[in-house]
Formats: structure tokens, C-alpha cells, sequence
């Protein structure tokens, strides 16, 4: 029977409750930590009493467990993360990694000291739909890409959005998975952009907008908190187009139009949002894959360097 991979998680009770069922579903993990006591945690104690609630984070890093779900607020996530990797613990992170460029480069440079494998839950990038675009992609279904448009709305947002210091702002909260998915889908880094944001004075952006390319590809990306609008990307090549609708939520679906016709394409049966995120940290480990061959320390970075960039230019330096 092959060893399961033991978790820990550090994060709000939905964040807990999240990883529990994605575990749940599991074959190769199981939950065995969880940092603070709440009314999800004393449920999840009454099913598997050989699950453990610690009074810290320190306390469970330095458990008897293979990985560590971060998704603690970005104001104390850098340093948490550090004490994992110097505990030996391998890191599943909500992005993005740190609030800055220079934080997340020394994150990854101590990965590759301590042997350990960090992964950007960067959410679409592990969805089944997205593999099956590229699929389609390679097969030259819609030609050579010439132009991507993403819209992204960012509903339920936190009390703090609005607040640098802790992270908030509408490319902060999601660039890293509309970058990631630009990078992944082209298979060309970004490599020129710039940007405007619309805010209340002495507050983070609500929404933003970035043109940038990758390569030879253009691309637009509206990101916006302020007002609701569909969310969509769409891959514009030569033969035709490829929409992924709500594909920040790790969508189903992608339609595909041609000349000749349209095409969808749906995955039944789908796990939830965090399950194939898991699932790829347990695959990279049992083949010893480090770092993650889909969200790359060189995929992340970039993204960061962008989201970086771009708060330099509109706030000084607030992310430092």
C-alpha cells in the first residue's frame, strides 16, 4: 500500500473546510493538522480523531506532516511560508506567493536548498477543461493565436481588499491566475506590458486593466471588483476562437468556434475547486517532480514581476 501524503493547513475555516473535502477525495493524502480551533475543526476532529488542532503555526510546522496548505493573509503568509520550507515542509500557497517579487524569489531560491516543492494554487492552471484546451491548442483546432481577451470579476471580496498593506487590489487578487493562464496557454512568457487601475484616493485599485504581450500574442485583461461583468477569456487565433466562461472559478466548460461550426466541450462530474491542486502536489511528490512542471518557479515569477511592476508604477513601492 502506497505511503499517503499527510497535510497540514494554516488558513480561515472555509479555507480548512475546502482542503478536508478535496482530501476526502482523495486516494493518496490525508488531513492530519489544522492550526486553531473553530466549529470546522472540532466537526472534522469528530469524524477522524487521529486529526490534530495546534494552538500555532509553529506548532504545526514542526508536525509530522509532508505538506503545508498555506492560505494565511498575505501580511504573515511570507514568513510563514519561510518557517515551512526551513522545517521541511513541502508548500501548496493561495496566490499569490508573497506581496512582492524579492519575497517569492527567496521563497523558491530556499525550495531548491531544502529539496522541497512549492506550488502556486494558481486554480485554473490544474482544471481538466484547461488541459483539454491545450489539447485542442496543439492539435491547431483554432490555428496560431493571435490575441487573447480576458474579463475577470472578482466577487464576495474580503473587508480588506482595499487595503496595501494586506494584500488587497484587483490585480493582486487576480493576476496571478489570469497571468498564469496567458503563460500557459501561449507557452511564452510575458514579456512587455503596462496598465492603468481606477481607486479612491489612499486605497488599492477595484478594478484594472493591463495590455501586455507574450510573445507574439497580444493580450487585454480587464480585472474589476467595482462592478459585475461575465467572466470570460477568449483565445482569438487564426481558424477561429476558444472561450473559457468563469474560468477564474476553475470552469467545466470551453466552446470552441469555427467556420464550419461551434463545439463545447464539458467535463462531467468535475471535483471542486481544490481538488486537482492537491492532486498535482501528490502526483509531483510520488514521482519526485520539483519543481511543479505546471506552475513553474519561472511561470509564478514572472507573474509576480508583472503584478510588482504595475503597483510600483501606480502606489511608489507598496508592495516592499
Amino acid at each position: 500500500m502506497a505511503v499517503e501524503i499527510k497535510y497540514g493547513v494554516i488558513g480561515s475555516a472555509k479555507e480548512v473546510a475546502d482542503l478536508a473535502t478535496a482530501l476526502a477525495e482523495s486516494q493518496s493524502a490525508k488531513l492530519v493538522g489544522i492550526v486553531g480551533n473553530s466549529s470546522t475543526a472540532a466537526a472534522l476532529v469528530a469524524q477522524d480523531p487521529q486529526i490534530k488542532v495546534y494552538p500555532n503555526e509553529q506548532a504545526l510546522l514542526q508536525a509530522d506532516l509532508d505538506v503545508v496548505y498555506l492560505a494565511a493573509s498575505q501580511q504573515s503568509r511570507f514568513e510563514i511560508a519561510k518557517k515551512a520550507l526551513k522545517n521541511g515542509k513541502h508548500l501548496l500557497l493561495e496566490g499569490p506567493l508573497t506581496r512582492h517579487f524579492v519575497g517569492a524569489s527567496e521563497l523558491y531560491r530556499l525550495a531548491k536548498q531544502q529539496k522541497r516543492l512549492i506550488v502556486e494554487n494558481q486554480t485554473p492552471l490544474f482544471s481538466p477543461i484547461v488541459a483539454k484546451v491545450k489539447e485542442l491548442l496543439t492539435d491547431k483546432q483554432i490555428g496560431k493565436i493571435k490575441f487573447i481577451d480576458v474579463k475577470c470579476f472578482l466577487p464576495n471580496i474580503p473587508n480588506n481588499f482595499s487595503d496595501l498593506s494586506a494584500g488587497g487590489g484587483a490585480l493582486f487578487k487576480g493576476g496571478p491566475a489570469v497571468l498564469g493562464m496567458i503563460q500557459t496557454l501561449t507557452g511564452n512568457k510575458i514579456d512587455n506590458w503596462n496598465g492603468f487601475e481606477s481607486n479612491q484616493v489612499g486605497q488599492a485599485d477595484m478594478q484594472c486593466n493591463l495590455s501586455l504581450t507574450a510573445g507574439k500574442v497580444l493580450a487585454n485583461v480587464m480585472i474589476t471588483a467595482d462592478f459585475s461583468i461575465e467572466t470570460n477569456l477568449t483565445l482569438y487565433g487564426t481558424d477561429g476562437t476558444i472561450r473559457l466562461p468563469e474560468f477564474n472559478q476553475q470552469t467545466d466548460t470551453a466552446v470552441l468556434e469555427k467556420a464550419s461550426g461551434s463545439q463545447r466541450f464539458v467535463i462531467e462530474n468535475q471535483q471542486g475547486r481544490l481538488f486537482y491542486a492537491v492532486e498535482h502536489v501528490n502526483n509531483c511528490l510520488q514521482h519526485q517532480m520539483a519543481p511543479s512542471p505546471l506552475v513553474s518557479p519561472e511561470l509564478a515569477l514572472n507573474g509576480i514581476k508583472v503584478i510588482d511592476s504595475m503597483y510600483q508604477r501606480w502606489y511608489g513601492d507598496p508592495l516592499n
